[in-house]
């Protein structure tokens, strides 16, 4: 499962594992509707992968969130570094504090679907879950919270830290260690692995 999948490539530290190894199949989650598209194009093999373009939150619905406009480009009519399509966020601010003055022009608003993370297990009828890998841009804990661990044991948790509040980020680590799970911070990311043999 991976949640805030972006277009599965860019910025992905699983990306390439996921797409060569044929032994991995499940669900990659992309509320962006055009960067859904890109992750739907680079993960064409629908017996291996299911897109969900959706926002996985505390409520099923619809909700705004903000991107960067697709076709984007600088003042000069350069397109605009990679990096930028994977900072989509609720808060319009996340974006802004990201882009230059010249850029913030660029950030437009997208209704998305959105579902609770039990809805999106119960939508596609995952026998188990061995993995989860969750970047989204501060969501991070809200989504890692709502996992039912005593119905899914993920062998591995990978998730973004960089841009929770530094209390928020030591309750994220507590949390998953209580849950029985070794944790190694990373620059931006918490790799948490289950201790249970």
């Amino acid at each position: 499962m991976k949640i805030g999948a972006n277009d599965g490539l860019e910025n992905d530290p699983l990306g390439d594992l996921i797409l060569t190894d044929l032994r991995f199949r499940g669900v990659l989650v992309e509320p962006i509707p055009y960067i859904s598209r890109k992750l739907a194009g680079n993960y064409r093999d629908g017996s291996r992968f299911k897109i969900e373009q959706a926002a996985i939150t505390k409520f099923s619905g619809m909700a705004r969130m903000y991107c960067v406009a697709e076709n984007a480009t600088d003042s000069k009519g350069q397109s605009l570094a990679s990096w930028i399509s994977g900072i989509g966020s609720f808060d319009r601010e996340h974006l802004s504090k990201h882009l230059s003055a010249e850029l913030q022009g660029t950030i437009q608003a997208v209704d998305v679907p959105c579902f609770t993370f039990k809805e999106l297990l119960a939508r596609n009828q995952l026998p188990r879950l061995d993995l989860v890998h969750v970047d989204t841009e501060g969501h991070d804990f809200m989504i890692i919270q709502q996992i039912d661990f005593n119905r899914w044991r993920p062998k591995i948790v990978l998730f973004e830290h960089k841009h929770l509040q530094q209390s928020e980020k030591e309750e994220a680590r507590r949390f998953v260690i209580n849950k029985g799970y070794q944790v190694w911070a990373y620059d931006s990311d918490f790799l948490c692995v289950d201790n249970v043999k």
